[in-house]
């Protein structure tokens, strides 16, 4: 990140990371107000009705989620127009964004392979923020993405698309179960933001004990009519 006091942006580095691989992780980004944001993530799940969803990129395992997750609270109303955040947004969008909400999750599953295509043209620019809650690593449902898959128009890239999906017919195409399929795992801590291309491959595993996530979501402005 930029050093410059008051200012959170992406490095060319960073950037250069982000173009390439379809990832960033940005460590302790709001650790000094995880304490804050976790209180009112467990109010926001405590008070509201929750959509329990058993989805087959999920294993068929309970995912329970709430959209139009930070307008629920005050405290997580303010994330966004948090700086740090923002700063991070336009470091890799520009300045003609669009927000796209936000969702909460408590994810008691895993997530086998897949890239986010709802309501996401391909030809828009789109990436989402991942804020979770707990320390986690590539054994204990941290998130794991293979690199390069955000080209999404490569042959890499689309035949992965192709072979990964359904997750039922993985190991029949490549003598390995789903976890094994090579990848890199993000370790995480509280207060970390990991940042992802939507076209980028991702997956959990060995995260099935109540992981606490929360999602942001932008794309790139549209054009005006």
């Amino acid at each position: 990140m930029d050093e410059s006091p008051g200012s959170y942006a992406l490095t060319p580095q960073a950037l250069k990371f982000f173009e390439t691989f379809g990832f960033v992780r940005v460590p302790g980004l709001l650790a000094a107000d995880i304490e804050e944001i976790t209180d009112a993530f467990e109010e926001v799940f405590a008070q509201h009705p929750a959509t329990e969803m058993l989805e087959t990129v999920h294993f068929s395992k309970p995912r329970q989620a709430i959209p139009y997750f930070l307008e629920l609270h005050p405290r997580l109303k303010e994330l966004e127009t948090d700086p740090r955040i923002l700063d991070v947004v336009v470091s890799l969008m520009g300045p003609d964004f669009d927000y796209r909400q936000a969702d909460g999750n408590i994810l008691s599953c895993d997530t086998s392979w897949h890239c986010d295509i709802y309501d996401s043209p391909l030809d828009q620019f789109h990436i989402k923020l991942f804020f979770y809650l707990d320390r986690l690593d590539g054994q204990t449902g941290g998130l794991r993405v293979i690199p390069g898959s955000n080209h999404h128009d490569s042959p890499f890239a689309t035949g992965l698309r192709v072979d990964l999906d359904p997750w039922t017919e993985i190991e029949a195409r490549f003598g390995v179960p789903p976890e094994q399929i090579p990848s890199f795992a993000i370790d995480n801590e509280p207060g970390d933001l990991i940042v992802g291309n939507y076209r980028t491959l991702h997956a959990t595993f060995g995260g099935d004990q109540r992981r606490r996530l929360f999602t942001m979501n932008y794309r790139q402005a549209q054009p005006a009519a």
